[in-house]
């Protein structure tokens, strides 16, 4: 038993609620404004800063922080920048309040670096109104205000940061601060996008997708999943894969499928890294290579996915791909069975009955047939079925038998069907009926179960003798 080709979308309800973090306030957190030039001479820029320059004083602060011109010291750079901070210097508050928040030569204080942020967003930069907005939004060093993180976003969104767009896009994508409004979300985020900003790209590819905010228009979700992926975002990656898997706003193309797919599992992405191994199973878009489809199965098996941990188990348990190997088939089924994957619950129960010397009884089989009967599962359910007939690993109970095998046979299961057949033709457990015994042979037989239509030409020479 193994499982088709399943086009997953992992995480993309997750993305779509997601929101940036306060990505400026990094080991690089320096403003966007523009570097002076270094003069060469570096004494000159002592003296200014000696002399009480605040911009030498922030320059030389920068030197010292990355090693420009002179040795780097986070040290003296802590000091410089503080004397540029005392006579207001937006760009050293700023940089001071990255290095409070990273607690980088300094202890770490997010309410430090709050207040530095503030100091500099009041004064127009743009980096730090976007960081006070995050902060603010998140409740991170302040207060959570939501209106004053609408606030901080949108003056940092008036001096074109992108990074801002998008954040403000998601307030009024999730009604946190703002009535929520997919039309505005999705004006706020074509701004971002338009200026480069890759989460927004995706962000306008999910929503044209999803018609969220506008009409469901497939190709333009594929632009801008283009553009996003292009950037090397791995959501964009994966999605551009499956519409050139599944050919949904361009003409299919498995082979660009495929390289979609890799681009984003080797970033890690697993449901990409699942596909990746799909394809080289079935040879879709490349030469079947079942080797590497176990290779990329277990990438994804090794991250807790549960259909790449069945996958791995039914090539070890069958050989295919993977030389036999009834231990190892057992762990990873039952690490996808324990997972709740009816299939994997469905094979590994059966990989007990096969082969009792795996120190696993019959009980235990059956608890897993139930497990993945419950789940809906028509071959477990037909199993459990039978099980119960014969009373192997449960007690027996032709009340349950019944109960199982009419739950699979409604689903079309032909072993199920046929079961039902022979259990109302010989009157087992149930009030004998040839009626209902043709009716479930008829059904078996008509999607070619042999033994049904074998069963059902007996059942006819019966008769005719009695005529």
């Amino acid at each position: 038993m193994t499982r088709q080709l399943w086009i997953l979308l992992l995480g993309i309800t997750f993305l779509a609620n997601a929101t940036p973090s306060l990505s400026q306030a990094t080991d690089q957190a320096i403003s966007s404004s523009v570097i002076q030039e270094i003069p060469s001479d570096i004494e000159q820029l002592f003296e200014r800063a000696k002399q009480g320059d605040a911009q030498a004083q922030y320059q030389l602060g920068y030197n010292y922080r990355y090693g420009q011109n002179i040795s780097k010291d986070v040290n003296q750079a802590i000091t410089w920048l503080r004397l540029a901070v005392k006579q207001g210097h937006p760009d050293a508050q700023y940089m001071l309040a990255g290095l409070y928040y990273l607690g980088i030569g300094v202890p770490q204080s997010v309410s430090n670096a709050a207040e530095l942020y503030h100091l500099a967003a009041e004064q127009g930069n743009a980096d730090a109104q976007y960081n006070l907005g995050v902060m603010y939004r998140d409740g991170e060093g302040v207060i959570q205000d939501y209106d004053r993180a609408v606030k901080w976003f949108e003056w940092s969104a008036d001096q074109e940061d992108p990074s801002a767009y998008s954040n403000l896009a998601w307030l009024y994508y999730n009604g946190e601060g703002v009535e929520q409004s997919f039309s505005d979300a999705l004006t706020l985020f074509t701004h971002a996008a338009e200026r480069g900003h890759s989460g927004a790209q995706y962000q306008l590819g999910f929503m044209y997708d999803n018609g969220e905010g506008v009409p469901v228009n497939e190709r333009t979700a594929v632009s801008w999943y283009r553009r996003a992926a292009e950037q090397n975002h791995i959501e964009a990656q994966f999605s551009l894969g499956y519409r050139y898997d599944a050919g949904r706003g361009v003409t299919q193309n498995r082979p660009q499928a495929l390289e979609w797919y890799r681009q984003a599992a080797k970033q890690g992405h697993i449901a990409a890294q699942f596909n990746t191994g799909l394809m080289y199973r079935d040879g879709e878009g490349v030469a079947q290579n079942e080797e590497t489809a176990a290779e990329w199965f277990r990438l994804a098996a090794d991250q807790g996915y549960a259909d790449a941990q069945f996958e791995l188990g039914f090539m070890y348990d069958f050989g295919a791909g993977l030389p036999l190997d009834r231990e190892k088939a057992e762990h990873w089924y039952r690490l996808a069975a324990e997972q709740g994957d009816a299939m994997a619950q469905y094979n590994l129960a059966e990989l007990y009955r096969r082969y009792p010397d795996l120190e696993h009884n019959n009980q235990t089989a059956a608890n897993w047939f139930r497990l993945a009967a419950e789940q809906g599962d028509s071959d477990a359910q037909t199993t459990l079925g039978v099980l119960y007939r014969s009373g192997e690993g449960v007690p027996q109970n032709r009340a349950l038998a019944l109960q199982w095998l009419n739950r699979a046979a409604a689903q079309g299961n032909i072993a199920a069907q046929y079961n039902l057949g022979s259990m109302y033709l010989r009157g087992d457990g149930i009030p004998q009926s040839l009626n209902d015994a043709i009716r479930w042979f008829n059904l078996a037989a008509n999607q070619g179960e042999p033994n049904a239509q074998f069963t059902l030409m007996l059942i006819y020479i019966e008769s005719m003798k009695l005529i």
